[in-house]
C-alpha cells in the first residue's frame, strides 16, 4: 500500500496537491484523468434518474456520506484478462432513527447536492 503525507499548495486561485508516482500508480491515476472529490460527513441529497425499458422515474435519498469508493464491477462475459469496469459509489447513512446505510452507484444521471 502506497501512502504519503502531502502539503497543499496555492495554485492560482485554487489549492493543489502533487501526488507521488507510487501513489498515482497504485490508485491507477493518470494525467488528465477526471476524479471526483467529496468531503465525508457531508449531509447530501442524491437524486437518481432510473430507466427500465420505456419507463423513467426519479428517486431521492438523503443522508450523511460515510465514505466514497471505486469498486471493480464484474462483467457477464470475460473478454480479456485485464477487462476493467469500475463503478464510483457513495456509502450513505440515511436519515432516521435506525441509522440504515445504503450504497448509491453514481452514473451520468445522478445529481448530488448538499442538504
Amino acid at each position: 500500500m502506497a501512502e504519503a503525507v502531502l502539503d497543499i499548495k496555492q495554485w492560482g486561485n485554487n489549492l493543489g496537491v502533487r501526488l507521488p508516482a507510487a501513489v498515482a500508480r497504485e490508485a491507477r491515476l493518470h494525467v488528465d484523468q477526471r476524479v471526483r472529490v467529496s468531503v465525508e460527513g457531508d449531509h447530501v441529497v442524491i437524486t437518481q434518474r432510473i430507466k427500465v425499458g420505456l419507463k423513467v422515474w426519479t428517486t431521492k435519498v438523503t443522508g450523511t456520506v460515510e465514505r466514497t469508493e471505486r469498486r471493480r464491477e464484474g462483467l457477464n462475459v470475460k473478454r480479456s484478462f485485464d477487462d476493467k469496469a469500475w463503478a464510483d459509489l457513495i456509502v450513505l447513512k440515511k436519515d432516521g432513527a435506525v441509522g440504515e446505510e445504503t450504497t448509491v452507484t453514481l452514473d451520468e444521471w445522478t445529481h448530488v447536492e448538499r442538504a
